[in-house]
Protein backbone atom coordinates (compact mmCIF):
# COMPACT_ATOMS: atom_id res chain seq x y z
CA UNK A 1 0.00 0.00 0.00
CA UNK A 2 1.82 3.33 -1.21
CA UNK A 3 1.16 5.94 0.95
CA UNK A 4 1.21 9.98 -0.40
CA UNK A 5 0.62 13.06 1.94
CA UNK A 6 -1.00 16.00 0.22
CA UNK A 7 0.09 19.93 0.84
CA UNK A 8 -2.79 21.57 2.46
CA UNK A 9 -3.23 25.24 2.63
CA UNK A 10 -0.04 26.53 4.69
CA UNK A 11 -0.40 29.81 7.16
CA UNK A 12 3.46 31.20 7.41
CA UNK A 13 3.67 31.68 10.96
CA UNK A 14 6.80 31.92 13.39
CA UNK A 15 7.77 29.95 16.41
CA UNK A 16 11.49 31.19 17.42
CA UNK A 17 10.68 32.69 20.83
CA UNK A 18 13.07 34.37 23.02
CA UNK A 19 14.42 32.71 25.81
CA UNK A 20 12.48 34.71 28.47
CA UNK A 21 9.41 33.44 26.78
CA UNK A 22 10.34 29.73 27.15
CA UNK A 23 10.46 30.47 30.51
CA UNK A 24 6.88 31.33 31.46
CA UNK A 25 4.43 29.41 33.47
CA UNK A 26 1.11 29.38 32.53
CA UNK A 27 -2.34 28.79 34.88
CA UNK A 28 -2.90 25.45 33.55
CA UNK A 29 -1.71 22.29 36.25
CA UNK A 30 1.97 21.12 35.40
CA UNK A 31 3.91 18.52 37.19
CA UNK A 32 0.84 16.54 38.63
CA UNK A 33 -1.84 16.95 35.89
CA UNK A 34 -3.42 13.45 34.54
CA UNK A 35 -2.33 13.31 30.85
CA UNK A 36 -5.04 10.12 30.84
CA UNK A 37 -8.35 11.79 31.02
CA UNK A 38 -9.84 13.00 28.76
CA UNK A 39 -13.14 15.31 28.11
CA UNK A 40 -16.40 13.65 27.58
CA UNK A 41 -17.40 14.52 23.85
CA UNK A 42 -18.46 17.00 22.57
CA UNK A 43 -18.15 20.04 25.34
CA UNK A 44 -19.52 23.03 24.90
CA UNK A 45 -16.29 25.00 23.71
CA UNK A 46 -15.61 23.43 20.46
CA UNK A 47 -12.71 25.63 19.86
CA UNK A 48 -10.98 24.52 22.71
CA UNK A 49 -11.95 20.99 22.25
CA UNK A 50 -10.38 20.70 18.91
CA UNK A 51 -7.60 22.81 19.30
CA UNK A 52 -6.57 20.85 22.47
CA UNK A 53 -6.60 17.37 20.34
CA UNK A 54 -4.60 19.13 17.32
CA UNK A 55 -2.06 20.11 19.80
CA UNK A 56 -1.54 16.90 21.94
CA UNK A 57 -2.16 14.55 18.94
CA UNK A 58 -4.75 12.59 20.37
CA UNK A 59 -8.14 11.04 19.33
CA UNK A 60 -9.82 13.32 22.28
CA UNK A 61 -9.06 15.97 23.84
CA UNK A 62 -7.24 16.00 27.34
CA UNK A 63 -8.90 17.47 29.85
CA UNK A 64 -6.06 19.45 31.86
CA UNK A 65 -5.26 20.97 27.96
CA UNK A 66 -9.12 21.61 27.31
CA UNK A 67 -8.79 23.46 30.72
CA UNK A 68 -6.35 24.97 30.10
CA UNK A 69 -7.11 27.09 26.39
CA UNK A 70 -10.39 27.17 27.33
CA UNK A 71 -9.24 29.97 30.43
CA UNK A 72 -6.53 30.84 28.61
CA UNK A 73 -8.25 32.50 25.76
CA UNK A 74 -11.09 33.59 27.33
CA UNK A 75 -8.42 35.85 29.97
CA UNK A 76 -6.39 36.99 26.35
CA UNK A 77 -9.97 37.83 25.28
CA UNK A 78 -11.51 39.85 28.31
CA UNK A 79 -8.61 41.52 29.15
CA UNK A 80 -6.96 42.63 25.74
CA UNK A 81 -10.25 42.84 24.08
CA UNK A 82 -9.15 46.76 22.09
CA UNK A 83 -6.38 44.37 20.31
CA UNK A 84 -7.64 43.46 16.88
CA UNK A 85 -7.66 39.75 16.19
CA UNK A 86 -8.57 38.61 19.11
CA UNK A 87 -11.92 37.40 18.44
CA UNK A 88 -10.36 35.16 15.60
CA UNK A 89 -10.89 31.56 16.37
CA UNK A 90 -9.09 28.54 16.09
CA UNK A 91 -10.73 26.30 13.66
CA UNK A 92 -9.01 22.89 12.30
CA UNK A 93 -7.92 22.28 8.75
CA UNK A 94 -9.68 18.99 8.43
CA UNK A 95 -13.17 18.30 9.62
CA UNK A 96 -13.68 16.40 12.78
CA UNK A 97 -14.49 12.99 13.28
CA UNK A 98 -14.67 12.70 9.93
CA UNK A 99 -13.30 9.84 7.34
CA UNK A 100 -13.60 8.99 3.81
CA UNK A 101 -12.58 5.36 2.40
CA UNK A 102 -12.38 3.94 -1.05
CA UNK A 103 -12.61 -0.09 -1.46
CA UNK A 104 -13.14 -2.00 -4.93
CA UNK A 105 -16.72 -2.80 -6.20
CA UNK A 106 -16.31 -6.18 -4.27
CA UNK A 107 -16.10 -4.97 -0.35
CA UNK A 108 -18.48 -2.28 -1.56
CA UNK A 109 -21.05 -4.32 -2.51
CA UNK A 110 -20.53 -6.68 0.98
CA UNK A 111 -20.69 -3.36 3.12
CA UNK A 112 -24.05 -2.42 1.06
CA UNK A 113 -25.74 -6.11 1.52
CA UNK A 114 -24.66 -6.04 5.54
CA UNK A 115 -21.77 -8.91 5.14
CA UNK A 116 -18.44 -7.01 5.55
CA UNK A 117 -17.01 -7.19 9.05
CA UNK A 118 -13.72 -6.19 9.13
CA UNK A 119 -14.42 -2.72 10.80
CA UNK A 120 -17.08 -3.43 13.02
CA UNK A 121 -14.66 -3.63 15.81
CA UNK A 122 -13.25 -0.70 15.52
CA UNK A 123 -16.33 1.18 14.39
CA UNK A 124 -18.05 -0.01 17.71
CA UNK A 125 -14.79 1.10 19.86
CA UNK A 126 -15.24 4.23 18.23
CA UNK A 127 -18.28 5.11 18.01
CA UNK A 128 -19.28 5.56 14.15
CA UNK A 129 -22.11 6.87 14.30
CA UNK A 130 -23.13 6.74 10.50
CA UNK A 131 -22.25 6.06 7.01
CA UNK A 132 -22.87 6.68 3.60
CA UNK A 133 -21.86 5.61 0.28
CA UNK A 134 -21.87 7.65 -3.01
CA UNK A 135 -19.97 6.73 -6.05
CA UNK A 136 -18.20 4.17 -4.54
CA UNK A 137 -16.58 6.51 -1.78
CA UNK A 138 -17.93 5.47 1.76
CA UNK A 139 -18.19 8.82 4.46
CA UNK A 140 -18.05 7.92 8.05
CA UNK A 141 -18.88 10.52 10.66
CA UNK A 142 -18.25 9.16 14.19
CA UNK A 143 -19.86 10.46 17.16
CA UNK A 144 -18.37 13.69 19.16
CA UNK A 145 -15.30 15.38 18.82
CA UNK A 146 -12.33 12.98 17.44
CA UNK A 147 -8.86 13.86 15.88
CA UNK A 148 -9.20 12.94 12.38
CA UNK A 149 -5.80 12.19 12.14
CA UNK A 150 -5.71 9.67 14.90
CA UNK A 151 -8.57 7.76 12.77
CA UNK A 152 -6.91 8.20 10.12
CA UNK A 153 -4.16 6.11 11.82
CA UNK A 154 -6.29 3.60 12.93
CA UNK A 155 -8.27 2.80 9.65
CA UNK A 156 -5.74 3.05 7.43
CA UNK A 157 -4.89 -0.85 8.32
CA UNK A 158 -8.23 -2.07 6.89
CA UNK A 159 -8.09 -4.97 4.63
CA UNK A 160 -8.70 -4.11 0.91
CA UNK A 161 -8.46 -0.49 1.44
CA UNK A 162 -7.87 1.30 -1.76
CA UNK A 163 -7.65 4.87 0.05
CA UNK A 164 -8.42 6.56 3.27
CA UNK A 165 -8.55 10.21 3.50
CA UNK A 166 -10.03 13.22 5.88
CA UNK A 167 -11.63 16.03 4.30
CA UNK A 168 -9.38 19.11 4.08
CA UNK A 169 -11.39 22.94 3.97
CA UNK A 170 -10.29 24.95 0.74
CA UNK A 171 -8.96 28.30 0.77
CA UNK A 172 -7.54 30.10 3.29
CA UNK A 173 -8.96 32.68 5.73
CA UNK A 174 -8.40 34.30 9.61
CA UNK A 175 -7.33 31.81 12.16
CA UNK A 176 -6.07 31.12 15.74
CA UNK A 177 -2.66 29.68 15.50
CA UNK A 178 -1.17 27.90 18.97
CA UNK A 179 2.05 25.99 19.66
CA UNK A 180 2.64 24.61 23.09
CA UNK A 181 6.48 24.18 24.63
CA UNK A 182 6.51 22.51 27.44
CA UNK A 183 3.75 24.15 29.23
CA UNK A 184 2.97 27.29 27.74
CA UNK A 185 1.16 27.65 24.96
CA UNK A 186 1.63 30.54 22.51
CA UNK A 187 -1.71 31.99 20.83
CA UNK A 188 -0.95 33.96 17.53
CA UNK A 189 -4.44 35.51 16.76
CA UNK A 190 -3.84 35.89 12.28
CA UNK A 191 -6.58 38.25 11.16
CA UNK A 192 -5.96 37.69 7.14
CA UNK A 193 -7.41 39.25 3.96
CA UNK A 194 -6.97 39.92 0.06
CA UNK A 195 -8.07 37.07 -2.45
CA UNK A 196 -8.68 34.41 0.62
CA UNK A 197 -10.30 31.79 -1.77
CA UNK A 198 -6.98 31.66 -3.51
CA UNK A 199 -4.63 32.25 -0.32
CA UNK A 200 -4.92 35.54 1.63
CA UNK A 201 -2.56 37.84 0.46
CA UNK A 202 -2.45 40.15 3.99
CA UNK A 203 -1.77 38.67 7.60
CA UNK A 204 -1.25 40.14 11.00
CA UNK A 205 -0.51 38.13 14.28
CA UNK A 206 -1.16 39.53 17.48
CA UNK A 207 0.61 36.98 19.83
CA UNK A 208 -0.20 36.02 23.46
CA UNK A 209 0.89 34.10 26.48
CA UNK A 210 -0.75 33.54 29.75
CA UNK A 211 0.97 33.53 32.99
CA UNK A 212 -0.39 33.26 36.58
CA UNK A 213 -4.00 34.74 35.16
CA UNK A 214 -2.68 37.59 33.32
CA UNK A 215 -2.63 37.43 29.41
CA UNK A 216 0.57 39.31 28.00
CA UNK A 217 0.26 40.98 24.35
CA UNK A 218 3.98 40.41 22.95
CA UNK A 219 3.10 42.72 19.76
CA UNK A 220 1.98 42.31 16.10
CA UNK A 221 3.56 42.07 13.10
CA UNK A 222 1.94 41.98 9.48
CA UNK A 223 2.78 39.64 6.57
CA UNK A 224 2.64 40.98 2.70
CA UNK A 225 2.91 44.51 1.26
CA UNK A 226 2.24 46.41 -2.00
CA UNK A 227 6.08 47.02 -1.68
CA UNK A 228 7.53 44.35 0.57
CA UNK A 229 11.00 46.33 0.76
CA UNK A 230 9.33 49.10 2.94
CA UNK A 231 7.63 46.44 5.51
CA UNK A 232 9.52 46.61 8.97
CA UNK A 233 11.92 43.39 10.13
CA UNK A 234 10.18 40.72 11.69
CA UNK A 235 10.26 41.00 15.22
CA UNK A 236 12.36 38.06 17.19
CA UNK A 237 8.89 35.89 17.52
CA UNK A 238 8.46 35.93 14.20
CA UNK A 239 9.59 34.20 10.81
CA UNK A 240 8.72 31.19 8.29
CA UNK A 241 7.11 28.26 9.18
CA UNK A 242 4.03 26.21 8.20
CA UNK A 243 1.51 24.31 9.96
CA UNK A 244 1.96 20.70 9.72
CA UNK A 245 -0.43 19.26 6.97
CA UNK A 246 -3.17 17.44 9.08
CA UNK A 247 -5.16 15.37 6.09
CA UNK A 248 -3.48 12.37 4.66
CA UNK A 249 -4.22 9.60 2.39
CA UNK A 250 -3.24 6.49 1.23
CA UNK A 251 -4.04 4.91 -2.28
Amino acid sequence: MRFALPILISVALVVVLLTSCGRQGSTGPSHDRDTTQYVETPTDDFEAETAAYFLSGTRLAPKYLFDKIHAELGLIRSQHDSVPGVSVRYGPYAKHSYLLLLFDSVVTNSILSGEYHSWDSLNTLYNLDTFNIRSGYVSMEFEGVQNPVVLFDIYKNLPDLWHISTSGRIGDWPVLVMRKEGETVKYFFREAWGDCPAGCIFSRFSYFTVNDSQAMFHGSYQLGSCNDTLSPPPPEWAGPARLRPVSRMVA
